[in-house]
């Protein structure tokens, strides 16, 4: 599904500048409550894994997010980190791309879509960032053999908090079925989810239905 297009951002709390990755804040289960306490937690086990590590999880369950988020707590601790995001039919590492890294004193890689690479791009991204310090961090739909990190996930209950976040508070236009319904035909991608309340938005707030 394509993302929404941009017009209308000032009045539709769905456009894609308010849920492009890193604009909503990843939100952990519940037993895990507490962002920050828990981004502290995912820099910690980063160090502790060693030079590679993984995020697994489903299409749209927040793994652009929790990176973005991720790489803003690491800076904090004086590890800057690398990002290359990779899409479907991207089959190699972009050009340059080691050199960029080098040139920001990057300690740590991050790849966004992992699975995309072919057998030997992902040989020569692991030996460039072996023979040049850099950890690796990668982020995939399915486990690719690293030790993980963190598996994200989804839920009705986490994509309502997410609609929340988004909704100013006397907005009636999005409600507790039209939420269950979208998250259900997405499948439970979240992602999915709030492309399709964009279209819903519109036509509510077009034609002044609730």
């Amino acid at each position: 599904m394509k993302p929404p297009a941009e017009h209308h951002e000032a009045s539709n709390p769905f456009s894609t500048r308010f849920i492009r990755p890193g604009a909503v804040p990843f939100l952990f289960p519940p037993e895990q409550a507490g962002a920050k306490q828990d981004l502290d937690a995912l820099a910690d086990r980063l160090s502790s894994l060693g030079s590679r590590s993984q995020i697994v999880g489903p299409h749209g369950s927040g793994k652009s997010t929790l990176v973005r988020q991720l790489m803003d707590q690491l800076a904090q601790r004086g590890l800057p980190s690398y990002l290359v995001s990779l899409h479907d039919g991207e089959r190699r590492m972009p050009a340059g791309w080691a050199k960029a890294a080098q040139q920001m004193a990057a300690r740590l890689v991050i790849v966004d879509g992992y699975e995309q690479l072919g057998a030997w791009s992902r040989w020569m991204l692991k030996f460039r960032c072996r023979i040049r310090g850099w950890q690796l961090l990668v982020t995939a739909h399915q486990d690719v053999g690293l030790p993980t990190l963190f598996r994200t996930a989804t839920d009705l209950a986490t994509a309502r908090s997410i609609v929340a976040h988004l909704l100013a508070p006397s907005d009636k236009n999005i409600d507790e079925t039209t939420i269950a319904d979208s998250f259900a035909a997405a499948r439970g991608s979240v992602r999915d989810m709030l492309f399709a309340l964009y279209d819903r938005y519109e036509q509510r707030t077009r034609h002044g239905s609730s």
